[in-house]
């Protein structure tokens, strides 16, 4: 299923309960907990397990065994996942590199009124471009093995979004250095986002993490962006509107062009939750340039297209000498592929 086009009618009344669950203004649903133990493999696939073990308390106080024992199995990962990012930001600060944490972890601790809400598997860390070298060299002194790229260290170093590592104990961490791939991730001041932080502490050590509209900007560019199931994303955006009390209108002062992104980010979740008139009155009047819109199709085709229409809009958001070096980096990559496989 496209995410840009979710919508409550292709979900059953249990699943629509369980992602709005403890939000303001959800449409009460006639559920059973036999409805929800019936939709446990779809919750566990979208890392829904928090909400579905929430929604399966409100009904009953004696909640389903099947979901009780998914809710702790996702609970121990998470503390592993928890137990990971401490490690590795202590050991980034260890050469002088502060990241910050967001996404799951950070939304889990800052978002929801209990951490077990939200279902999280791996370490999402942001550090700036700069950094990334280092970073990447510290995180593989301390023990980590990096999955390597196809275009090559010194390409993903300039251009890549992300450099992914899996932990001694299997836990997967991406070191960004950008939040998204293609045209909206390229126009991204990531300089002024890395300074809009905030901190909290996790087993005595203090995160680095995004303010609240930093998040909410995380949160859309993830949703809209990235390919995927994103269901738990729509719910991080509700969360943050509605709970936290994220100002899209800050949030767009961050994202400069990706202003769209916050914009469709927030129409998608008002097809599920009503968000607030004035949130919703804004998300619909935001204009959309043709280069906007060219980056916004890119995004979408990237669903079924993959790193092709990512590099298109990557090459519409870079300068002319950019442009040149990021075509001439993927083409010497797959040169060296070829002559590979032909040795």
């Amino acid at each position: 299923m496209n995410d840009f086009n979710l919508s409550p009618a292709d979900f059953s009344e249990a699943q629509r309960f369980v992602i709005s669950c403890g939000l303001p203004n959800a449409t009460p649903i006639e559920v059973l907990p036999a409805d929800l133990v019936a939709i446990l493999p779809w919750a566990a696939e979208h890392r829904l397990v928090g909400l579905l073990h929430e929604a399966a308390t409100q009904l009953d106080a004696t909640v389903p065994t099947e979901i009780a024992d998914a809710h702790l199995a996702m609970l121990r990962h998470a503390v592993g996942v928890e137990v990971e990012a401490c490690r590795a930001v202590s050991a980034l600060r260890e050469v002088g590199v502060d990241p910050v944490v967001f996404k799951g972890v950070a939304a889990a601790r800052l978002d929801y009124d209990d951490p077990a809400l939200r279902s999280f598997y791996d370490v999402d860390l942001l550090v700036s471009r700069a950094e990334l070298t280092r970073a990447v060299r510290q995180l593989e002194r301390a023990g980590r093995t990096r999955i390597e790229s196809k275009l090559g260290r010194k390409w993903e170093e300039g251009f890549g979004r992300a450099v992914q590592f899996v932990s001694k104990s299997g836990i997967e961490l991406d070191l960004h250095a950008s939040l998204a791939a293609g045209y909206f991730g390229v126009r991204l001041d990531h300089g002024a986002l890395l300074e809009s932080t905030t901190t909290f502490d996790l087993g005595g050590i203090e995160m680095r993490s995004f303010e609240v509209d930093a998040r909410l900007l995380a949160s859309s560019y993830a949703l809209v962006l990235s390919r995927g199931g994103n269901l738990r994303l729509l719910r991080d955006v509700a969360q943050q509107v509605c709970l936290s009390h994220a100002s899209p209108e800050r949030a767009a002062a961050l994202a400069g062009d990706g202003a769209v992104v916050i914009s469709l980010a927030l129409q998608m979740v008002n097809r599920w939750i009503e968000l607030p008139p004035a949130v919703n009155e804004w998300a619909t009047a935001v204009p959309i340039s043709r280069s906007q819109q060219r980056g916004l199709d890119l995004a979408q085709q990237a669903h079924q297209n993959g790193w092709r229409s990512d590099a298109l809009g990557e090459m519409l958001g870079l300068g002319n000498l950019d442009r040149v070096r990021y075509a001439v980096g993927i083409a010497g990559s797959r040169v060296k592929s070829l002559r590979a496989r032909r040795a």
